[in-house]
């Protein structure tokens, strides 16, 4: 919790008044920032309310803090003056509220987690950082997106985005195709040929009544209907399939009508450039969808920056400890101690006291009494005849089933068929995940090694007695200065 800072966040647009909960030496020492630029632009109201001379604008952010003087002592002691309660207040205030504000700069600043001992930001953004230089830099948005990624790097990044679009269209028609098929949802047959590079005509084991009945594979890889033709049980491609054993698959389907309301069953995802399929069960159609061919490898990143700065110098020696500080005055009275609890031993019983009189005769009737329970249900009465049953109906249509939208998935998502249409209008709508993202490029070369680091000696600062001595560094990692605080 801080001690000498209030901030209000995200204004409205309408307040301008606003409260100064911290005590103060001096009303200078009350600073005032909106968005983080300092201003003298308000009013004291009362000793603890301000009221800024503009209304501050909605949205912004108003920061209200101490700043007790660090660099000129508020009280300067002179042999043979008279101390007094206020000059020994207002010197100790001074030291006191330091060190608030210093431990609320503390609270404001990133520190090393006691779960994990490492550096935690608390879920807050890191803004206004420079581009980085060595091997170990953090790295902005800007600087991977404009500076690290080469054109080339996002053209094989959207390449790979394209790769996987077009994955996602394959399994797409693949699935047309399974829904027109399942249309006739009849009995289906796959055969497996062997290409040699030459043939480019396969006989089936039975001939479909039309080329949408059909889904071709080469190689695990859905073939386009502009890429072969369909006469009786004679399959004929535009080009020859590479050579392979059982690297071309056909499926085929038949053209007798089920008559059955279909009913989605589980849809699974596929391996990249694995056959999509549909399985009849009865009336249940499941799905298997592969997934997108993985993105191409990214190009290999580019050269390391410059070495780590060399190992900081050993540590200067400590400086001499400061003079004791005069012993402080004797604190106030402390209060009263609370009344003790009540005791929870109790007396003794007095004495029973004589019987009173008899009272007189009451003249008053008492209340009638409760209803009595209700009786129980009789027994129940004997079943009526059964009814005599009804006609068959009619036959019903024949389901029809069509394709409906194919929408791409995240990668790594699980493929998805849904109904948008009825039970015996069917329109399947598909969702295909698209592939993997390609494998990371190789790390660059180390860069040489950075120069030497120097250090140099700073400033020596007094602190109050008993205070523990520090050093710090208002350098940098490769050109430290020493600051003692002793």
């Amino acid at each position: 919790m801080a001690n000498a800072r209030i901030a209000h966040l995200d204004l409205d647009g309408s307040t301008d008044t606003f409260d100064v909960t911290f005590n103060y030496i001096s009303k200078a020492h009350v600073i005032v920032k909106i968005d983080d630029t300092a201003t003298t632009a308000f009013t004291w109201l009362t000793d603890s309310r301000i009221q800024m001379n503009s209304m501050p604008g909605s949205g912004s952010n108003l920061i209200i803090t101490r700043e007790s003087s660090p660099t000129t002592r508020l009280v300067d002691y002179q042999t043979g003056s008279i101390l007094s309660e206020t000059v020994l207040d207002t010197d100790s205030l001074q030291a006191f509220y330091l060190a608030q504000e210093a431990n609320d700069v503390k609270e404001l600043v990133i520190n090393v987690s006691d779960a994990t001992n490492q550096w935690d930001g608390t879920s807050k953004r890191i803004t206004n950082v420079a581009n980085p230089t060595s091997a170990q830099d953090a790295v902005t948005k800007n600087y991977l997106e404009n500076t690290w990624l080469s054109p080339s790097d996002k053209t094989n990044i959207n390449n790979a985005v394209n790769s996987a679009s077009a994955a996602a269209s394959s399994a797409t028609a693949a699935a047309a195709s399974a829904a027109t098929a399942a249309t006739y949802a009849g009995t289906q047959s796959v055969d497996n040929f062997n290409g040699d590079g030459s043939t480019v005509a396969f006989t089936m084991s039975s001939a479909p009544t039309t080329e949408n009945n059909t889904m071709v594979y080469i190689s695990g890889v859905y073939q386009q209907k502009d890429t072969y033709s369909i006469s009786g049980t004679t399959l004929t491609f535009s080009s020859a399939p590479p050579t392979g054993t059982g690297n071309v698959e056909v499926m085929h389907l038949s053209t007798v009508p089920t008559g059955v309301d279909p009913v989605i069953g589980t849809v699974t995802t596929g391996a990249a450039g694995s056959s999509a399929s549909v399985t009849a069960t009865g009336p249940t159609l499941d799905f298997t969808i592969p997934r997108g061919d993985t993105g191409a490898t990214g190009a290999t990143g580019a050269t390391g920056a410059t070495g780590a700065t060399g190992p900081t110098g050993a540590t200067g020696p400590q400086g001499p400890q400061g003079d004791t500080g005069a012993t402080g005055p004797q604190g106030p009275q402390g209060a009263t101690g609370a009344d003790g609890a009540d005791s929870t031993v109790a007396g003794p019983q007095g004495p029973q006291g004589p019987a009173g009189a008899d009272g007189a005769d009451s003249t008053v009737a008492g209340p009638q009494g409760a209803t009595g329970p209700q009786g129980a249900t009789g027994a129940q009465g004997p079943q009526g005849s059964t009814g005599a049953t009804g006609s068959t109906g009619a036959t019903g249509a024949a389901a029809t089933i069509a394709a409906g939208t194919a929408t791409g998935l995240a990668a790594g998502a699980s493929p998805s068929v849904t109904n948008s249409g009825s039970s015996s209008a069917a329109t399947f709508d598909f969702g295909i995940p698209a592939g993997a993202t390609g494998a990371t490029g190789a790390t660059g070369a180390t860069g040489s090694t950075g120069a030497a680091a120097t250090i140099a000696a700073g400033t020596a600062t007094g602190l109050a007695a008993g205070a523990s001595p520090t050093v710090t560094n208002s350098g940098s990692s490769s050109a430290e200065i020493g600051r003692a605080h002793v």
